[in-house]
């Protein structure tokens, strides 16, 4: 009678290389569970403690229908005479409503500050009425068109006439189409980790 005598060592190997595998990945899934309630939490906590209750401030969440879908706008400042910021979050879907109260209160004390959820993005997965998806953009020009409708939405709820933009990564590519589009609505253009020219950057990033 023959025995494999290495039979019993890679049993012994894979079932360890198995189970060393579920512990991390439940390591890691614990430590994406701690992390994500903290930052909940933390969040939620800044939330309640910078809520806008000046008798000049506005804090107001609408969806308005911008371009045929309704999308979330949100406008915040502890004075409406202050001047207006929309900032365009970049991805495409890397909204940032759900983390601006640990960046934006500084800004909110000289500037009305606008996020706006994409279509396709954070708030804007689906129509809050109907229930019905909301897709994201088909080409950056639908991104731009409805640049332009929250602007003017943002313009007709605070009374100003101007506004300025801040387009980051993403959407740098929006808020310079949108500064390029209608500079009338626009006093200045301010882009973080701007696009220059996006097949280059990718490029640039992957080494091809």
């Amino acid at each position: 009678m023959m025995v494999d005598v290495n039979s019993g060592k890679k049993y012994t190997f894979f079932k360890v290389i198995r189970y060393s595998t579920v512990g991390v990945f439940s390591l890691l899934l614990f430590v994406s569970f701690v992390t994500g309630g903290w930052l909940y939490f933390e969040i939620q906590g800044k939330v309640e403690t910078l809520k806008i209750t000046g008798m000049n401030g506005i804090d107001q969440l609408e969806a308005p229908m911008i371009n045929g879908a309704r999308q979330w706008v949100q406008i915040r400042g502890e004075d409406k005479e202050n001047p207006v910021i929309l900032f365009i979050h970049g991805g495409p879907g890397n909204a940032m409503m759900p983390l601006n109260a640990m960046f934006q209160p500084l800004w909110e004390e000289d500037f009305t500050v606008v996020q706006w959820d994409q279509r396709g993005a954070g708030k804007s997965v689906s129509d809050p009425y109907s229930g019905a998806p909301i897709p994201m953009g088909s080409d950056i020009q639908q991104y731009v068109d409805d640049a332009v409708e929250v602007a003017q939405y943002v313009l007709s709820e605070t009374g100003h006439q101007k506004l300025i933009v801040i387009g980051h990564s993403w959407g740098s590519v929006v808020g310079v189409r949108l500064a390029q589009q209608r500079p009338d609505l626009l006093h200045a253009y301010v882009g973080t980790g701007q696009v220059v020219d996006m097949l280059e950057t990718e490029r640039a990033t992957f080494g091809k």
